[in-house]
């Protein structure tokens, strides 16, 4: 039984693990949203992304240390001003997701 309940815990951390970072460049926000439910927020870019994110968004985990509500503010400013994402980083996961790694937004 124990072995069983090890395994299950394995495959869920091995799920989840990201297959690979992309990194885009100058990218332009074209929507961007806040999703409380899940602790998290997610935008959109105009140009074609290099990998299929699931319905072309890139989440923000808002975690305990701030660093997601920092990313999400970047991105909002970017997106309120209209300035690009000229350096652009994410995780690609095996269930189609996209979580932001780095951004990074043009003077």
């Amino acid at each position: 039984m124990r072995s069983a309940i090890n395994l299950i815990i394995f495959l869920c951390f091995t799920i989840a693990l990201p297959a690979h970072a992309v990194v885009e460049q100058n990218k332009t926000v074209i929507s961007s949203g806040v999703r409380p439910g899940v602790g998290g927020a997610y935008f959109r870019v105009k140009e074609t992304l290099t990998t299929t994110c699931s319905a072309n968004v890139i989440w923000i985990n808002f975690d305990q240390t701030g660093t997601g509500k920092a990313a999400y503010s970047t991105v909002l400013a970017a997106h309120m001003s209209g300035r690009i994402l000229s350096y652009l980083e994410y995780s690609t996961h095996s269930n189609g997701n996209c979580y932001l790694i780095q951004v990074e937004v043009t003077q």
